[in-house]
């Protein structure tokens, strides 16, 4: 967490902000974040998104110089505008706006990372986005190899980017797919790459999943917590034959499914 549909959602609030003069940063001494400093001087362009990372465009005032200022939320970021949000807690970077506006970074665990980029992106190995043409081939050369778990290898950003684990685990339900597979065939594969483009709408029209940390631009939650079949839900009957949803390790990742009819 975050994931694609929270870093989209994200980037499409944060257009209010193009155009907006940097006047005044500060960061704590987390080198992961402190290179929000260098956007002083700078105004903000439209953001854009790969993957589970921004690139929001920076354009110098004074040269007309034009950088990219990378973020990745980590498992607890968080982008908060003020007004009208209240102040975040633990936040890592703060930005003031010609304007009066104050654009908070928090981050509680401190997994996220702000970068300051030539060009978008630069540097980043992200591979193909479940909403991109040709997902469903890129899949099939991930899933289909007899290789990792199918649900690990729905993680690996430089191959399949912006899948976190609670798309990957519901995506694997409604596929009736165990998440200890390790070699899907042709018709899994078709079945799974619908299963995760659908994930990703749903989620998207319901505002994203907040379990406990994702927070809209304006502080308020998303909803798709309530609509999980899943993720989250080990202990309970599983939604689609009553059997009792339960939760193992996989790679060092707790991972719910459903034993009796994911297979």
């Amino acid at each position: 967490m975050p994931e694609i549909v929270e870093v989209e959602l994200i980037r499409r609030q944060l257009a209010v902000l193009e155009n907006a003069h940097v006047v005044s940063v500060n960061t704590d001494s987390n080198p992961r974040f402190t290179a929000a400093a260098l956007t002083i001087g700078h105004s903000f362009g439209l953001p854009q998104r790969k993957g589970k990372w921004l690139s929001i465009p920076l354009i110098n005032l004074e040269t007309g110089l034009l950088s990219h200022l990378g973020i990745h939320l980590g498992m607890t970021g968080q982008l908060t505008l003020l007004p009208p949000a209240e102040i975040p807690n633990k936040w890592r970077s703060r930005f003031e706006f010609e304007d009066g506006r104050v654009l908070f970074h928090s981050d509680l665990r401190g997994f996220g990372r702000v970068l300051f980029l030539p060009t978008p992106f630069y540097g980043m190995n992200l591979g193909i986005e479940p909403t991109d043409p040709g997902f469903s081939v890129a899949l099939r050369k991930l899933c289909g190899n007899g290789g990792s778990p199918v649900f690990l290898s729905l993680l690996r950003q430089h191959l399949v980017s912006g899948i976190g684990s609670y798309i990957a685990q519901e995506s694997l339900w409604r596929s009736s797919i165990s998440p200890f597979r390790r070699d899907l065939d042709e018709e899994s594969i078709t079945i799974l790459a619908s299963s995760i483009e659908r994930v990703v709408h749903d989620s998207l029209l319901t505002g994203g999943m907040t379990m406990r940390d994702f927070r809209h631009l304006d502080g308020s939650k998303g909803q798709f917590f309530d609509k999980l079949d899943c993720y989250g839900r080990n202990g309970l009957p599983c939604r689609r034959c009553g059997y009792t949803l339960q939760k193992d390790r996989i790679g060092g990742r707790g991972v719910s499914s459903c034993k009796f009819c994911q297979n």
